[in-house]
């Protein structure tokens, strides 16, 4: 899954186009100039982490508010662990563009697997199947071990297409609103599935996907 082709930065210049290109083994991106010329900025090939599941540019905050302007453009990169890393079930890494693939920030989960990770211009979210703790992304049943299942992933999903919908962290009490807003009426079919109360009455992951492919298809 690529996300976020371009960071905002080069859509606003003559700076063009980045290439990530999807292998079996990895992934190789590559920046390619106006006149055609092509340099390879990152590859996953032959860092023995394991294959690459996920890569997507992160957003930038307001200028003044970005620890991280120096590194930027910023590529979040999910592995599943293999090799040497075969204790670790997933991990997420964040590489510098500009620095020439410079390992900014990893986390590493033992017995969870990463869904997705998505960033806006004040919060960077990755959605584990494990409870984050945070009450504005878990299931009403989250606090309940005994009741933990896949619902609870697609719970936290449908929470996370709401802040991208509004383009802000969306809080409890305001969900039932915020789902309202969203304009296209069947994503807001599909996010109100997602959130139910009734875990048994979520759709699964893998409808989600399709649902979304067929959408933007």
């Amino acid at each position: 899954h690529i996300n976020g082709f371009m960071s905002e930065e080069s859509a606003q210049s003559s700076q063009p186009l980045v290439l990530l290109t999807g292998l079996s083994s990895g992934i190789v991106l590559w920046m390619i100039t106006p006149n055609g010329d092509a340099k390879e900025v990152y590859s996953t090939l032959q860092d023995g982490e394991g294959p690459a599941k996920l890569a997507t540019l992160l957003k930038s905050p307001p200028p003044g508010q970005d620890e991280f302007s120096s590194s930027r453009p910023l590529l979040a990169v999910v592995r599943k662990g293999s090799g040497m890393q075969k204790h670790l079930h997933s991990t997420a890494v964040v590489i510098s563009l500009r620095g020439g693939g410079r390992e900014v920030k990893k986390f590493e989960f033992e017995k969870n697997s990463i869904l997705d990770i998505s960033s806006n211009k004040r919060l960077n979210l990755i959605a584990t199947t494990e409870n984050p703790g945070n009450r504005v992304y878990s299931a009403p049943e989250a606090g309940n071990p005994r009741e933990h299942s896949p619902a609870m992933d697609v719970f936290s999903y449908g929470v996370l297409l709401i802040e991208m919908s509004i383009c802000a962290i969306p809080q409890p009490g305001n969900r039932r609103q915020d789902v309202n807003s969203i304009r296209r009426a069947g994503f807001k079919g599909l996010v109100q599935r997602c959130v139910m109360d009734n875990c048994k009455l979520r759709p699964k992951m893998s409808d989600i996907i399709n649902e979304l492919t067929q959408s933007v298809s």
